[in-house]
């Protein structure tokens, strides 16, 4: 976890709630440079929504500019999505 990006994902506004908190569980898991390895299903379980509604939040989340994501390559510590955190991005509202 990194209070860094836990924080940042925390100051972010003018996003649909569901839309913030898919940002923050991602933060949860990431490390301090804003990159988290998740399991889309199990994020999908975690915040109790469907595969095709977390898909939906995750394109407007990078639609916005908050995050990138893209299959996690052979290096990574386990299989899963690399999800990037825009952590350079401000938290200014984004409607």
């Amino acid at each position: 976890m990194s209070f860094k990006a836990l924080a940042w994902a925390m100051k972010v506004r003018g996003v649909r709630p569901m839309d913030r908190l898919v940002l923050v569980s991602v933060a949860d898991n990431a490390q301090p440079d804003g990159v988290a390895i998740v399991d889309l299903d199990r994020l999908a379980e975690q915040v109790e929504v469907s595969s095709d509604t977390l898909a939906k939040c995750f394109a407007r989340l990078s639609e916005s500019g908050l995050l990138s994501a893209r299959p996690a390559g052979p290096d990574a510590p386990y299989p899963g999505t690399e999800v990037s955190l825009a952590l350079d991005v401000d938290g200014v509202d984004r409607s």
